[in-house]
């Protein structure tokens, strides 16, 4: 584990001197913050295209090398069979700023500003992607890059799931070489990605994707297509009855999902429900989702939860550090659901996840300083698998849709380890939900 731990790290710290570098490099051109991400996913699926990987260094004119950059992409995209032709065409079109961002497409001191890019991108991000197809390192340079970025994340579209949680989850699902993994709000790909590598192999398994925005459908193209990952992909929205008739005939036996959050007519549980009812009987399914999700209320939530219980069953739950998306507020829960067995009475696990044994560091955000998160994991794994009741850690529960779905309602408290700070915080949350259940 310390080897891996020590790779990670590594990688980290390559992709955090890069971000740095080419963000100061396009800000200094001035490239808008929404084309950042989509600029190095255009530069990955260009490389790509072995004929402009080979003779790309050699051309000298602006011009000339902004039309075989794009014939790249075009030609790479049309190599990629797991996205129809007409959702290609959709994020071709992300690609359009390339030739009219004159800055890109400037020469200066017999350079030109994007060659000098592609050059540096398939220098780092292009080959450790190849050499370490396990570890989704453009994710991890785009959660980097977009710090830098004077644009939050959220402008971006891009809020990733953390690595060491997006892992959990996939330990969680319990991929096997023969699954079928979908994910019906797919982002960049991430999460599918850390879940069809948690086998120990990457590319045994087919993935399925399902994505509204055509940008970050760009960038998760660029992720399918430098792994070589059998996906199957769709450009549009994951509540469209065709969509799902198409991705539940592929027979999905696993499901990962961190749903868009907070938006109206489209409820967190409601992308929950879709993706469980495309899989098959017995499969399993390992979603993020805010907190609401379990302790909310209000009728409609009520339905949503009885419309799932009375068709798959919650294997389990755990309450997420408050902090997890840092510096995004959002409290978070971890569900596992068995599909196409009602709950009935069923004995569900709940987890007590809050402390994950990160810290929030000055110049790097939330970090594993002490090494703890693998003993934390580990410890709470295996009080899942085992379905042990353990005062402050966990416990066990029958439930309905009228109740919460979250360990605190259940859990026997451990007061030795109660500090004042536990104790405001509690009083603070539970005031807080109070005001948004009134709302």
């Amino acid at each position: 584990m310390s080897e891996k731990i020590n790779v990670v790290d590594e990688l980290k710290a390559v992709t955090r001197k890069t971000a740095a570098a080419i963000h100061e490099y396009l800000r200094s051109i001035s490239l808008p913050d929404q084309d950042k991400p989509i600029l190095i996913a255009g530069i990955i699926i260009a490389l790509e295209d072995k004929d402009f990987r080979e003779t790309y260094q050699g051309i000298g004119r602006a011009n000339k090398f902004v039309k075989d950059f794009i014939e790249a992409i075009e030609n790479s995209i049309a190599n990629f069979s797991g996205i129809k032709e007409s959702d290609k065409e959709g994020i071709l079109v992300s690609f359009n700023f390339v030739k009219q961002n004159k800055n890109l497409n400037e020469e200066e001191n017999d350079t030109i500003v994007l060659k000098e890019l592609t050059q540096t991108i398939e220098e780092t991000i292009y080959t450790l992607a190849k050499e370490y197809p396990s570890y989704d390192v453009i994710a991890e340079f785009y959660d980097e890059f977009t710090k830098y970025s004077s644009s939050d994340q959220q402008s971006l579209g891009i809020v990733l799931t953390p690595h060491h949680i997006a892992e959990f989850m996939s330990s969680l699902l319990d991929v096997k070489e023969d699954d079928t993994i979908v994910d019906i709000c797919c982002g960049s790909g991430s999460l599918l990605l850390t879940a069809e590598a948690s086998d120990g192999s990457v590319g045994n398994n087919k993935v399925l994707g399902v994505e509204l925005n055509n940008r970050m459908m760009a960038l998760c193209v660029s992720n399918m297509i430098i792994r070589n990952i059998d996906a199957h992909l769709w450009l549009g929205s994951s509540w469209k009855e065709d969509i799902l008739a198409e991705v539940k005939a592929y027979k999905p036996t696993k499901m990962i999902l961190n749903p868009p959050y907070s938006q109206d007519g489209y409820p967190e549980l409601g992308f929950v429900k879709k993706g469980l009812d495309l899989l098959e009987k017995g499969g399993k399914a390992v979603v993020i989702v805010p907190m609401a999700c379990a302790i909310n209320q209000k009728a409609d939530w009520k339905k949503l939860k009885k419309e799932i219980l009375s068709s798959h069953k919650l294997l389990g739950t755990f309450s997420m550090p408050d902090q997890l998306f840092y510096p995004v507020g959002t409290v978070t829960i971890v569900m596992v659901f068995e599909a196409g067995t009602p709950n009935d009475k069923n004995e569900t696990f709940f987890g007590y996840l809050k402390d994950d044994g990160f810290e929030i560091t000055r110049t790097e955000g939330r970090k594993d300083v002490n090494n703890k998160w693998s003993n934390i994991r580990n410890e709470m794994i295996s009080l899942y698998e085992n379905k042990e009741n353990l005062a402050g850690k966990s416990a066990l529960a029958n439930i309905n849709e009228k109740v919460e779905w979250a360990c605190e309602a259940y859990m026997e408290t451990d007061y030795s380890n109660i500090t004042d700070e536990d104790f405001i915080t509690i009083i603070k949350n539970d005031l807080i939900a109070g005001i948004k259940e009134e709302i």
